[in-house]
C-alpha cells in the first residue's frame, strides 16, 4: 500500500517493517510528519496498538497539503489538475506546497518535475488525459483521437502506458513510460479522513506530549543538505536523549551513544531520474532509541527485540 502524499525521503517501502517494532501506548507522536507516510501507517494499520495519532509538521504548507487531502480536496470526482509549466513552478513553489511538492523532481521541492525536453511531452499527454485535448504529437504517436472505454483519469493513464511499453523500441515511448505526476494524484486521493488523527503545525520541542505516549521521529539525516528548513542536530539529539518519554527516531547512523539501534533495513534508494547513471545506492535504514523507550522495552520484553536491542 502506498502510505501519505509523495514526498522526498518518504519511509513508505519499510515503514510497516519498523512500526512493527514499535510498542503499543495511548498516544503516537509522529513529530517530523511530512509526507504522512508513517501516520497515514498507523492509522490504518495499527488500530489496536495507539488509540490516537498526532501528525506534526512544521512546514504549515506541507501540514495544510495533509488536511487538504483528508478532506477530499483532491478526489477526480471535483478536481481536474491543471498543467504546472516550469514557469508557473518557479513563480508559486514558495507560497504554494501542492506546487512546490507534486511538480518538483523527486519531491525534492526544489527542481521542477521534468527536463526541459520532455516538458512539452509530458503536457500533451497531461492535456489528452485530463481534458481531452489531443494534439498532432500525442495522435501520432499513441493513434488515440478520442476516449472510448477509458472513462476514468486512471484508466487513460494506464492506456497510455500500455502504449508506451508495446512501443519500447521507440525513444519516445521509453522515456514516457509514467505520468509521474498523475500517480502522484492518484496517491492524494487515496488518503479520506481519518478517525483518532490530531494534525498539528510545530516545532518538535513545542508539541505537547501527553502521558502513556510513545514518540517517533524522522528528522533531517544528517549529512544530507536537502531540507527546506534550518534543523539543530545537536540540540535534537540532547532533546531526544533526555525526553522522559520513549523516544524512536530513524537515521542512517547516529554515533550519539545515549541512543541505541534496535532495528535496522537495507534500502535501495535511487539518485537519478536517468537509470543509465548507474544511479542507485544501498542504504541502511536504522531505527534508535532513547534511554526511556530502552527501559520501556525491559520491561515489556518482546522476542521481536531480541538480539537487535541491546539493553
Amino acid at each position: 500500500m502506498n502510505y501519505g502524499i509523495p514526498y522526498m525521503g518518504s519511509k513508505a517501502s519499510i515503514v510497516k517493517e519498523m512500526l512493527d517494532m514499535l510498542p503499543a501506548a495511548d498516544n503516537f507522536y509522529d513529530l517530523f510528519g511530512g509526507g504522512f507516510c508513517v501516520s497515514h501507517c498507523a492509522l490504518i494499520e495499527y488500530k489496536n496498538r495507539w488509540k490516537n495519532v498526532i501528525y506534526n509538521e512544521i512546514d504549515g504548507g506541507i501540514k495544510g497539503l495533509v488536511d487538504k487531502t483528508l478532506n477530499g480536496d483532491f478526489n477526480y470526482a471535483k478536481f481536474q489538475p491543471a498543467w504546472v509549466s516550469r514557469e508557473d513552478f518557479l513563480k508559486n513553489k514558495d507560497h504554494c506546497a501542492y506546487t512546490r511538492l507534486i511538480w518538483s523532481f523527486g519531491n525534492n521541492q526544489k527542481n521542477y518535475l521534468f527536463s526541459k525536453e520532455l516538458e512539452p511531452k509530458k503536457r500533451s499527454m497531461h492535456q489528452a488525459t485530463i481534458f481531452n485535448e489531443f494534439d498532432d504529437w500525442f495522435k501520432n504517436l499513441f493513434g488515440i483521437t478520442e476516449w472510448k472505454d477509458e472513462k476514468t483519469i486512471r484508466d487513460r493513464r494506464l492506456k497510455i502506458r500500455s502504449i508506451c511499453r508495446e512501443k519500447m523500441l521507440q525513444r519516445d515511448a521509453v522515456e514516457l513510460q509514467q505520468l509521474q505526476q498523475l500517480q502522484q494524484l492518484e496517491r492524494l486521493q487515496q488518503l479520506e479522513r481519518l478517525e483518532r488523527l490530531e494534525t498539528v503545525s510545530k516545532s518538535y520541542e513545542d508539541v505537547s506530549i501527553k502521558d502513556n505516549s510513545i514518540i517517533y521521529c524522522d528528522p533531517p539525516y544528517a549529512n544530507t543538505g536537502q531540507y527546506l528548513h534550518p534543523f539543530d542536530r545537536e540540540k535534537f539529539l540532547n532533546w531526544a536523549a533526555e525526553h522522559k518519554t520513549p523516544v524512536f527516531i530513524s537515521e542512517y547512523e547516529i554515533k550519539d551513544v545515549r541512543l541505541k539501534c534496535i532495528w535496522s533495513k537495507e534500502k535501495i534508494q535511487r539518485l537519478s531520474s536517468n537509470a543509465k547513471n548507474g544511479s542507485r545506492r544501498l542504504f541502511t535504514e536504522k531505527l534508535y532509541a532513547n534511554p526511556s523507550a530502552l527501559k520501556y522495552l525491559q520491561n515489556d520484553w518482546h522476542e521481536k527485540w531480541k538480539g537487535v536491542c541491546q539493553i
